[in-house]
C-alpha cells in the first residue's frame, strides 16, 4: 500500500503490480490508486507445479477468486485484474481453457509468446529454441518462489542469459 501510494505521489499516471498470487491480495490492493495487478499463472494445477515447484494452484485461484470478488462487492473500479501466461510447450495445447477459465476472475488474461518477450530486449539473439530452454530453466530452478513471481522483464532475462553461458550482443 505503502509503495503505490508513493508511486502516484511522484505523480506516475499508472501503476501495476505482478504477483504470484500466493499471497491474499484483497487487503494489499483494494481502495488503493493501483491501475492494474498482474497474477502470473500456468494453464492448470499439473502444469502451474510442474513449472514452478513449490507452487499452489488452490491456494493462487483461491486468492484470485476472492479478489475479484470483493472488488466486485465494495464497487472497486480499480485495480484492473490481469491474468498472464508464457506460452510454452508445457501449457500451449491447455491455453483455450486457461482463457476461458480465467475470464470469470480476471478483466483480461495476456498470453505472452517468448518471441514477444525477446523482442523487449532489443538487438540481443538468440534461436527459438535456446530461448524457450533458458526461460524454461529459469521459471523452474533458479527463481526463488517470490522472484519466479515477478515479470520477466529485461534485467531478469539478461541476467538468466548470462547465467546460461549466453554472450549477449549489444
Amino acid at each position: 500500500r505503502k509503495m503505490i501510494a508513493y508511486a502516484k505521489g511522484l505523480n506516475i499516471p499508472y501503476v501495476d503490480v505482478a504477483t504470484n498470487g500466493i499471497v491474499s491480495m484483497s487487503d494489499i490492493v483494494l481502495g488503493t490508486s493501483l491501475n492494474e495487478i498482474i497474477v502470473s499463472l500456468e494453464a492448470d494445477k499439473e502444469t502451474q507445479e510442474k513449472l514452478r515447484p513449490g507452487s499452489s494452484w488452490e491456494k493462487i485461484t483461491t486468492n484470485l477468486e476472492n479478489l475479484w470478488w470483493q472488488r466486485k462487492r465494495g464497487n472497486h473500479q480499480w485495480p484492473i485484474i490481469r491474468l498472464q501466461i508464457i506460452d510454452l510447450p508445457e501449457n500451449h495445447e491447455k491455453i483455450p481453457m486457461f482463457i476461458d477459465w480465467g475470464l470469470n476472475f480476471a478483466d483480461t488474461v495476456y498470453v505472452k509468446k517468448l518471441e514477444t518477450m525477446r523482442a523487449n530486449l532489443g538487438n540481443h539473439l538468440i534461436s527459438d529454441e535456446k530461448a524457450q530452454e533458458v526461460i524454461t530453466d529459469y521459471l523452474t530452478k533458479w527463481v526463488s518462489q517470490t522472484e519466479r513471481a515477478a515479470r520477466l522483464e529485461a534485467d531478469a532475462l539478461l541476467s538468466a542469459l548470462a547465467a546460461a553461458g549466453l554472450k549477449v550482443l549489444a
